[in-house]
């Protein structure tokens, strides 16, 4: 490769000198005209001279110059394969948004995985979370307020930020006809508790809000790993007890017609507080509840949604099981250090007792999965996969319960600290008891999404008890996809979900 640069800075250089002296001076580059001794008494002449050429010193010395430059841009352009050819992850052959999400992995994986690794070991994980806030917040333009409104609202809807029950929130109130209804969405964000703000969703909940035409009230709830669990939880629910309240009849609402609306950690705690509301037996009425890809439990990282990341596009810049795994240890208040994260990615947090549980193992089997789902057979290799993928087609299902047979040794210290909390329906709603009468439920989930498994699995759980509940797969979505701007899979989600909000929070 050295080689071959040397011999085009030569090349080039040669070049150039014979183009610019055929360009500027003509006569000395043809040479003089006529017989071989007046060539030869020419050459005689200039020799006797003997001043210096400079015009033709200038040209070597450009050449010289253009041509080393050719050879550190050839360099350049080398590294620079080389290194797209380094980071390049693989995604999914048939995920939604391909080009605009290849774009946004690849940048969140420079800057929030690569770089907020090294943020880490030299300032902590308290500033790689920061990091993380900083990106998001990059990531997602934040206008004035009045450009915010004179550009996408003004006419129609009007955004403004207020603190209710000493909780900042945004509203989303549609002014004239397109207020079409007098019933509420209280909206809470993801960001697995850490990272996120309401205006990150001004685009789908302005969408929702024009679809529906009911006001939307996102709640700006305290973030990890400031304020630990059960902080935001209970901010949550003071906004909802306050919007029963008498000065929340000015905006027209009705407080028999709230529903409640989350994704990701954000969904974890809108199902959270619909089991509390139901085992207090008072409290404002919900009337439904919708669940963007949740968080439903912390039981099991190795379902066949997590196999599917590491089969299909590990490494890459999507949610992925590391950073899942440091935002529900912030969450909940224990160390986030790599050895933790990487123990409780093996799921060697779960003690003895909580692997001999049948009734708790029995939730997060993954036979109770639809069947032919990605990742339900990936992990099986060898003679042993072989036989295993022989059985599942004879009979339908596997008979092997995966979470015992893989389990990994216990450590000590860390399922000690793990244990109440994989028990507390307040973090894993799906171990909830006796949900007879829970409000209805509409849950979505995504193809391309390590939260797959547990969307499906709590829809499953609360048929159990009766629930109504409407479950909507969208096998070629991703996890964050109401926060991709111009999608059309966005827009066919917040139409489901549209829909479904005028069949059970209006017409009923």
């Amino acid at each position: 490769m050295l080689s071959f640069f040397v011999t085009s800075r030569h090349l080039y250089g040669d070049f150039l000198v014979e183009l610019f002296s055929k360009l500027f001076c003509p006569a000395e580059a043809n040479g003089p005209k006529g017989t071989a001794n007046d060539k030869m008494a020419h050459y005689q002449q200039q020799q006797s001279l003997n001043k210096p050429d400079s015009f033709g010193l200038f040209l070597s010395v450009l050449s010289s110059l253009i041509g080393m430059a050719l050879c550190w841009l050839f360099l350049f352009i080398f590294i620079l394969l080389l290194l797209l050819v380094a980071l390049h992850r693989p995604l999914p052959a048939r995920i939604a948004d391909r080009r605009k999400i290849a774009l946004f992995e690849f940048l969140m994986r420079l800057f929030n995985e690569y770089l907020g690794s090294l943020v880490e070991i030299a300032a902590g994980h308290s500033a790689r979370n920061k990091l993380s806030r900083a990106l998001s917040l990059l990531t997602f333009p934040v206008f004035p307020r009045w450009l915010f409104r004179w550009l996408f609202a003004a006419h129609w809807c009007d955004v403004r930020d207020e603190s209710i029950a000493g909780v900042p929130c945004r509203l989303y109130v549609p002014k004239g006809d397109k207020r079409r209804y007098n019933g509420a969405v209280v909206f809470i964000h993801g960001g697995g508790w850490c990272i996120g703000k309401p205006r990150y969703y001004d685009g789908a909940l302005l969408c929702l809000s024009w679809k529906v035409g009911i006001p939307i009230i996102s709640i700006d709830y305290s973030l990890s790993p400031e304020a630990k669990f059960p902080t935001a939880l209970l901010q949550c629910e003071r906004v909802i007890a306050e919007l029963n309240k008498v000065p929340f009849s000015t905006y027209g609402i009705d407080p028999t017609k709230i529903a409640l609306m989350g994704d990701s950690a954000g969904a974890n705690l809108c199902a959270v507080i619909c089991q509390r509301y139901l085992k207090a037996r008072k409290g404002p009425t919900i009337r439904c509840q919708i669940l963007v890809y949740p968080l439903i439990h912390m039981l099991n990282f190795r379902s066949p949604s997590y196999r599917h990341f590491y089969q299909s596009y590990p490494g890459t810049g999507l949610l992925n099981p590391n950073l899942l795994i440091r935002w529900c240890l912030m969450y909940l208040g224990i160390d986030p250090s790599q050895r933790n994260i990487r123990k409780i990615a093996q799921n060697r947090h779960l003690s003895k007792q909580i692997l001999e549980d049948e009734e708790l193992m029995a939730l997060i089997d993954e036979r109770n999965l639809p069947p032919g789902m990605p990742g339900e057979e990936e992990r099986m290799c060898g003679v042993e996969g072989e036989e295993k993928g022989r059985e599942t087609q004879r009979n339908g299902r596997s008979k092997h319960n995966k979470i015992k047979e893989e389990a990994l040794p216990e450590d000590d210290e860390l399922s000690k600290k793990m244990a109440p909390f994989l028990t507390n329906p307040d973090i894993c709603p799906l171990v909830g008891k006796n949900l007879e009468g829970l409000c209805p439920a509409m849950i979505c989930t995504a193809g391309v999404d390590i939260l797959r498994d547990e969307g499906i699995l709590y829809a499953q759980r609360l048929r159990q008890f009766g629930v109504a509940v409407e479950w909507k797969h969208y096998e070629y979505a991703y996890h964050g996809i109401l926060n991709m701007c111009k999608s059309r899979q966005r827009l066919r989600i917040l139409t489901d979900i549209s829909e479904y909000l005028q069949r059970t929070l209006i017409d009923s």
